[in-house]
């Protein structure tokens, strides 16, 4: 071979192997471009992301806030628009715009949730017609409501108690799922007849309970139970005429030959079916209003009688004053429950102690048609923790109602013969501003108070003293009279408390007895 073949040769070599070198760059490349876009794909499956009802629903920089320790906050506000719902600034029946409160109505249009920053307590006002007085109750969440950049903030659980929603995140996948309740009703009205069921109960009530996992399920029959969903067990038996679901407590309401009862989440009965109504009064106090026939006392629940069952009425009648004024209407201030027989007024206090007698016209003070009509009617002065108090009278001839105050204890700020005559508030850019009228003179409440040595409860009182000349120093219970009532409170509470202890330790006792039978 000579040396241009030799070097043909060799040209041929380098071209193949530079050939070779190509193709395997190529491959290199390809799978790197392979991996990369895998490495895409997953980064971008783990992105953050959010499913309302099955749907991807598009997330702002500012929806959700993730915290090192891996604790989720959500806003409320963005949720809201997410899921079609209308979000207002500010507390529920008040002129406000504070963003550090705030209120959602669902989408059932039956409910709306309230809460505020640094609070663990979501209050909920039902809207439907056959709610008295815009019933109110609450319920607890894990964590307190978050203030951030404005807006309001919840956890998961915060949410799901919120919006009445199924709410789950999974962190393998970082995605939020939310279901709707109208989602889930739908989902088992579909699906009811595969469980062995006629259909579920669609009481407003009731469908909150799927949010914990129970069904309100009703047979052939027409008979009324309650299945666990995640076993499809029944829970209670269905042999009920009617079943409510309490949310506050997560319990159930159960009726049977027009008598109710309680039964709890794990099918056990707590109030036994002997009362024609009961209805939660508390929840903290785990106190419940009952009626037999046409007359009201107050259970505790053991079943326990806290107050006899022998009134025409207990708690105000919320419409007469501003819905964020009265936010319970069958407990004042933690503590007072107003009673009412025979058109007379009086107060206990949640161990059942009488604290003021029975012998009131009115409860608050209704302000009269020929007043201004900017002039609101009071039930409370909070920033004293009081109560007004009407009673009718008779003078020349004409019949008129003179007013007192009393605090949270029963204790008489003021008395009848103090002649006050009216004491209501007017509301001036956002402030309630209250008034009092005493024999004719009209006055500031704040400046009266603070000559007379009234103050506020936990708040120095700043007196503008720019009213007119009234005091009721004179009229006003002194402090050895306060004392000696506060001393006398003192001592009948510790004996009821006392006596209640020990009710409690038998009901404790009998019940224990009783789950150990069943």
């Amino acid at each position: 071979m000579d040396l241009f073949e030799e070097d043909l040769l060799d040209e041929k070599k380098k071209v193949k192997k530079m050939g070779t070198g190509i193709i395997v760059a190529i491959i290199i490349a390809i799978i790197l471009i392979v991996v990369i876009l895998v490495i895409i794909s997953y980064l971008q499956s783990m992105q953050l992301g959010m499913f309302i009802n099955g749907v991807q629903s598009p997330l702002s920089s500012t929806t959700v806030i993730q915290e090192e320790s891996g604790k989720m906050y959500i806003s409320i506000k963005d949720l809201s628009k997410a899921l079609g719902y209308t979000y207002y600034n500010g507390e529920y029946g008040a002129a406000s715009e504070d963003d550090k409160k705030g209120f959602v109505e669902t989408d059932t249009d039956e409910e709306v949730a309230s809460f505020e920053m640094n609070s663990k307590k979501i209050y909920k006002i039902l809207l439907n017609d056959n709610a008295k007085n815009n019933e109110y109750d609450y319920i607890y969440i894990d964590e307190p409501i978050r203030y951030i950049n404005g807006n309001l903030y919840a956890t998961v659980d915060g949410i799901k108690k919120i919006y009445n929603a199924d709410i789950t995140y999974n962190q393998e996948t970082n995605k939020i799922n939310i279901y709707t309740l109208s989602y889930l009703t739908q989902y088992y009205t579909t699906n009811i007849a595969s469980m062995g069921y006629a259909q579920i109960d669609e009481n407003f009530y009731n469908l909150k309970a799927i949010i914990n996992g129970m069904l309100v399920v009703e047979n052939n029959s027409g008979r009324l139970g309650v299945i666990d969903l995640t076993t499809n067990n029944e829970i209670i038996g269905t042999k009920y005429s009617g079943i409510t679901y309490i949310e506050a407590t997560n319990e159930f309401l159960v009726e049977n030959n027009e008598k109710v009862g309680i039964v709890n989440n794990l099918g056990r009965t707590k109030i036994a079916l002997e009362y024609d109504e009961l209805k939660l009064l508390d929840n903290d106090s785990g106190l419940y209003i009952a009626r037999l026939g046409d007359k009201y006392g107050v259970i505790n629940k053991q079943g326990s009688i806290i107050i006899h069952i022998e009134y025409d009425e207990i708690g105000v009648d919320k419409t007469l004053f501003k819905s964020s004024e009265v936010s319970n209407p069958y407990l004042l201030y933690d503590n007072c429950i107003p009673v009412c027989r025979n058109n007379k007024w009086g107060i206990y206090n949640i161990s059942g102690r009488l604290i003021v007698p029975i012998e009131y016209d009115a409860m608050g003070c209704i302000v009269s048609s020929n007043r201004n009509n900017s002039a609101n009617n009071a039930l409370l002065l909070e920033d004293y923790e009081a109560i007004i108090l009407g009673r009718n009278a008779e003078e020349n001839n004409e019949s008129r109602k003179f007013y007192a105050v009393v605090n949270s204890r029963g204790e008489f700020l003021v008395q009848l013969n103090s002649m006050v005559e009216s004491i209501y508030y007017i509301t001036e850019n956002g402030e309630d501003i209250y008034q009092i009228e005493i024999n004719g003179a009209k006055g500031n409440l704040d400046d009266v108070f603070s000559r007379s040595g009234i103050k506020k409860v936990n708040r120095s009182v700043e007196s503008t003293d720019n009213s007119e000349d009234i005091d009721i120093n004179q009229n006003v219970v002194t402090d050895g009279q306060t004392n000696q009532n506060t001393e006398e409170n003192e001592s009948d509470d510790q004996n009821n408390t006392e006596q209640q202890d020990s009710s409690e330790q038998q009901d404790s006792q009998s019940g224990d007895q009783e789950n150990s039978q069943e």
